[in-house]
């Protein structure tokens, strides 16, 4: 009798549970679909600049995006570190667990110091992310099977990389024209060293577009840069139909997938 006591009082329990993720599950993705919506709406660009944090993301670019549509993430809260100068993206995104964990302070504060800069973050349950205006969270899916996502409000597809995220997100707003920045795709050589959970310790090393980026013993995922490769190219052979142009105007960007262009040149034509 206790043991089905015991059993019905867990069952019970996990009920509560599921109904309760599902609820959040679909409120938030209610939300973000509208948000998503809204903004295709009333945007009058049809233009988007993807920011990467690789070292050849410099203020200097960066200063001339004044007035455009940008994404950016993760440590791009850095940026005002690095310039001295106050500045947020138009988006800003962070999906890496490790980043959203050891450095929660700081993202927290990046977004309640910019209530107009809208963010979106995978489901992650962290007390400091709550009541921050303007966060959407999403759906994160790491599966083999799919290779991206024109609904991102259902899910976003893992391309192990933030960068594949915002592109399903962009395409979904309505943008015709994306344009890569910062997207180095060359982590060169680093002296980080491997934890026994297989993730990497930093060691300071110059990987991204400030010093700073990688604290010293800061847990971060290894990039799979094949895998990441296989994720772009199949973008690449999809938005021929849909009438999306990539263009990547990383200076020396070693990813080769997308045609290259001088960003002076994409400037010029609008």
């Amino acid at each position: 009798m206790g043991r089905e006591k015991t059993f019905m009082r867990f069952r019970q329990n996990a009920d509560a549970i599921y109904k309760k993720m599902f609820k959040r599950t679909f409120f938030s993705q209610r939300l973000l679909k509208n948000k998503l919506k809204q903004f295709k709406k009333t945007r009058n660009q049809d233009t988007c600049f993807i920011l990467g944090n690789g070292p050849s993301l410099t203020w200097e670019l960066v200063q001339r995006l004044e007035c455009k549509v940008t994404f950016a993430f993760n440590k791009i809260y850095l940026m005002p570190e690095v310039t001295g100068i106050d500045w947020h993206p138009t988006f800003y995104m962070v999906e890496d667990d490790l980043v959203l964990n050891q450095n929660h302070l700081e993202i927290a504060s990046f977004c309640k110091r910019n209530p107009k800069m809208i963010s979106f973050f995978r489901f992650y349950r962290k007390s400091v992310y709550a009541n921050i205006y303007n966060l959407f969270q999403y759906n994160y899916v790491d599966d083999e099977t799919k290779k991206f996502s024109f609904r991102p409000w259902h899910e976003v597809v893992s391309g192990q990389s933030v960068v594949y995220s915002a592109i399903q997100v962009a395409i979904s707003m309505g943008f015709k024209r994306i344009v890569l920045l910062g997207v180095d795709f060359n982590f060169g050589e680093y002296n980080a060293r491997t934890a026994a959970d297989g993730v990497i310790l930093g060691a300071q090393e110059k990987t991204h577009f400030s010093t700073n980026y990688r604290k010293k013993n800061e847990k971060w995922n290894p990039p799979n840069l094949e895998k990441q490769k296989r994720f772009f190219e199949f973008a690449r052979s999809i938005i021929p139909e849909i009438g999306v142009e990539i263009i990547d105007c990383t200076p020396n960007g070693k990813l080769g997938v997308f045609p290259q262009k001088n960003i002076d040149e994409v400037l010029r034509n609008g």
